[in-house]
């Protein structure tokens, strides 16, 4: 299992429904639910605390229609044998601008400007990509690397707070107002008229223009 114990400890205790179409979208359909029916215990009653009806799972044309193509997708790729982890060129990017974000910061800490412009460049392209991958348990097959790099990349976050606002918060409920926490980061600055905040004109009311007089068009999608 590529998440391992992890992927797993995340559903205790909350309806993971949302988590596990998700994750398993791609892998042997039959053979998952074969091994879920050997530990079935009971249906949840509508009464219970994590009983939740947001989705419906049973007839999902679209969705049924979106794994076929993106299953399509894996198929045709030259290296399909490394399906949706990294293969050689990913795993050498992590590993250059890892090496990089270490020397980086180390110039960084002895006060060189060239470092300081450098760290950012590299963190991005090397420890952040391990901490948002390796916590989906998407960059290899085994767990105990996918949980080391996810740490590797951790010094910007808590992984164990990526855990429940990222993995699950987001990606059991993207871009629904109220359930996705990345609908308001920076929502605090939403009325500045910078660009680029994540944000949902849904969660509020946003004025047309910004406080410069701008249309707020020119910095949001409607």
């Amino acid at each position: 299992h590529p998440g391992g114990y992890d992927a797993i400890a995340l559903g205790q205790g909350r309806n993971c429904t949302e988590l596990f179409e998700s994750y398993h979208s791609l892998a042997n359909e039959k053979l998952v639910r074969a091994t879920l029916a050997r530990h079935y215990v009971e249906h949840v009653p509508k009464d219970a605390p994590d009983y939740e009806c947001t989705f419906e799972w049973q007839e999902t044309p679209f969705y049924d229609e979106l794994k076929r193509r993106v299953r399509a997708h894996f198929d045709r790729k030259q290296h399909a044998v490394f399906g949706h982890h990294a293969d050689f060129c990913q795993w050498m990017q992590l590993v250059v601008f890892i090496l990089g974000s270490g020397f980086a910061m180390y110039g960084f800490m002895c006060g060189k400007l060239l470092s300081m412009t450098l760290l950012p460049f590299c963190y991005w392209w090397g420890p952040s990509p391990c901490m948002h991958d390796g916590s989906h348990f998407s960059i290899s097959s085994k767990p105990w690397v996918n949980r080391l790099l996810a740490h590797i990349g951790g010094a910007h976050m808590s992984l164990f707070s990526w855990y429940h606002q990222h993995t699950i918060g987001h990606h059991s409920h993207t871009n629904i107002p109220g359930r996705d926490p990345d609908l308001y980061h920076f929502s605090i600055s939403a009325d500045s008229g910078l660009a680029g905040f994540r944000t949902s004109i849904y969660s509020r009311t946003l004025p047309e223009k910004t406080f410069r007089g701008e249309p707020r068009s020119s910095y949001w999608r409607r």
